[in-house]
Order: C-alpha cells, then sequence, then structure tokens
C-alpha cells in the first residue's frame, strides 16, 4: 500500500501509513528495484563539475527528477573515459532507472553495459557515434557562427581558437566558427587553432603558446568557460589587456561574466532548459510513456554582447 500498487479503503490506508510515520518507516529504494527488476532512482554523469556551465543544468534536472518523485545519483566522470566506465558500471549494479550523460568520447563503448541491461539513456550537450540515443543540446555549429561574426563585425581577421576537439560540441563549434570566417573572407589560420581539452590548465597552455607567436591573433574564441579563464590568466601573465590588446569571446556564460573587467562577452546555452527537456525525456522513456525511437531536441544559442571585444582598425 506504502507504494500505491494495489488500491486499499481510506480508513486502512491512514492507519498504515499512522503507523508508519510513528515506525520512522521509509521505502527501501534498492529492494524494491530488485522487485521491480528497476529503480525509480535516476543517474546523471557530467563531464566536469566543475565547469560554471552545469550547475544550472544539475539544477533543473534535480528539480524536475524530484517534482516527479525520482532520486537522482550524481557523478563526475571529470572527462575521463575509465571514470565515466566506472560509474556505469556502478549505476548498472544499483538497477538505476535510467541515465543521463555528458560523454567524453565520441563513442559507446563506456556505454555498452547500461545498453545490454536495457537502461534508458539520454545524451546532454554531447552525441556519441555508433548508436541512435535520445539527445538534447545546443546547435553548436550556430553558436560557433555567432562567435566568428561578433569579432569579425568588429574588424578583426587575425583570428585563433581555443578548442576541444574529442566530443561533438567542440568540433560542431570549431566547425561553425571556421566555416563562417571563410564565409566572410577572413579564413582561419590552422597555427592560431589550439586544442585545450576542456580543462582551464589547457586552455591557459593554449593561451600562451599563441601569444608568443611573432604575429598573435587579435581576436580570440575560446570555447568552454576552464579554458576562458585559463586564456585569461594567460593574457595576465603576459601583460595583455582585454580588449586594448585582446579581444575575447567565450562560448558559455555564467554570473560572474559580467562581473569581470571588462564584462566578458559570449555565447549563451539555455542550460535550464537543457537540463529540464533532458530530465523529462529520460523520465517518459523511465515510466514507459514514451518507447519509441531515438529522439534528439536542438535549442539555439545567444550572443551576450557585453565589453570584451574592442573595435579593430590596424
Amino acid at each position: 500500500m506504502l507504494n500505491e500498487s494495489k488500491p486499499v479503503a481510506e480508513a486502512t490506508r491512514r492507519r498504515v501509513l499512522a503507523a508508519a510515520e510513528s515506525l520512522h518507516y521509509s521505502i527501501d529504494q534498492r529492494a524494491r528495484a530488485l522487485r521491480r527488476r528497476k529503480s525509480e532512482t535516476l543517474g546523471l554523469i557530467v563531464s566536469d563539475v566543475a565547469n560554471p556551465y552545469f550547475p544550472e543544468v544539475i539544477r533543473a534536472i534535480e528539480a524536475v527528477a524530484y517534482h516527479s518523485g525520482h532520486d537522482l545519483f550524481l557523478c563526475n566522470s571529470d572527462e575521463d573515459p575509465e571514470r565515466e566506465r566506472f560509474y556505469i558500471r556502478a549505476m548498472i549494479s544499483q538497477r538505476i532507472g535510467g541515465i543521463i550523460i555528458v560523454p567524453v568520447t565520441f563513442t559507446s563503448a563506456s556505454l555498452a553495459p547500461a545498453l545490454r541491461n536495457d537502461i534508458p539513456i539520454v545524451c546532454l550537450d554531447r552525441r556519441i557515434d555508433g548508436v541512435q540515443l535520445d539527445s538534447v543540446l545546443v546547435d553548436n555549429f550556430a553558436g560557433g557562427a555567432l562567435a566568428a561574426d561578433a569579432l569579425l563585425d568588429r574588424g578583426h581577421r587575425r583570428i585563433g581558437a581555443i578548442v576541444a576537439t574529442r566530443t561533438t560540441p567542440g568540433n560542431d563549434r570549431l566547425r561553425g566558427f571556421a566555416q563562417r570566417l571563410a564565409e566572410r573572407g577572413a579564413p582561419l589560420d590552422p597555427a592560431l587553432v589550439r586544442d585545450g581539452e576542456y580543462k582551464q590548465i589547457g586552455g591557459h597552455a593554449a593561451a600562451r603558446s599563441m601569444f608568443a607567436l611573432e604575429r598573435p591573433p587579435t581576436g580570440l574564441f575560446v570555447a568552454n568557460l576552464p579554458m576562458t579563464l585559463g586564456a585569461l590568466q594567460a593574457a595576465r601573465e603576459c601583460t595583455l589587456h582585454v580588449p586594448d590588446d585582446l579581444s575575447l569571446i567565450a562560448f558559455d556564460d555564467t554570473d560572474w561574466a559580467t562581473f569581470l573587467d571588462p564584462p566578458l562577452t559570449t555565447v549563451s546555452q539555455p542550460t535550464h532548459l537543457l537540463g529540464a527537456a533532458a530530465a523529462e525525456m529520460l523520465i517518459d522513456r523511465v515510466d514507459e510513456r514514451y518507447i519509441g525511437g531515438a529522439r534528439s531536441i536542438v535549442l539555439p544559442p545567444d550572443l551576450m554582447d557585453r565589453a570584451s571585444i574592442a573595435e579593430y582598425t590596424g
């Protein structure tokens, strides 16, 4: 009766609930999962919990899970494929009801055990190759084009990019950025492209090497916030002032972007909508409200035009 699996008389229901409350009884979700062969707990594996992009996404997922009566099991893979595999195995052992994952590679190898166990999976922020799965992400190609336009519109032609190309967002952001530069007559110089591996330390190393060139870029696109922090650190170490010496635009937005001096121009993702859509899509699968083919939601990015790009007249 406590799990509402069978109808009972109202008077009986009240007596049982009162007894359960007096005994501080709570349902053992793991035992319940063993009986039902699945759990109502949802798994969430993010790629870098320190990335300012993720807190709002996590908050949106948690809110949808809570209001739907589902627990949430959160793990951080830290962009490490082995940690990702470890947490997927842990979730399988807990008979997790479904998984939202931000994959750290293009391949589905780490997800194979979950797929063999018929665990519903939603890919958030990134797609993977080789298997059709539900996915929710932003239009990264369009976001890269927005970043290119923001720099080109202010006269920049020697433009660099710090990206991360081992997952779909990084690849798509770079492709959109490079294509728009080429369309507008300022093709991207391969010597001005660096891979920062999504991390602050990678962004710092990439920017330092770019600033050491005989002809460094006047404008720079950085494909996520941790790498942007690294690039800003490198600029300060090299006594480059934004935007006077270096114009900069970042992919992803956060509250602290407006507190920088100057405020940071960004390509913003609708983080709350992304998280909520992923949670609702997974719950549809877990609760068997949807049993059809793989679905994909792609949301548009937005340009937050602030003050970190200056007019270039050289």
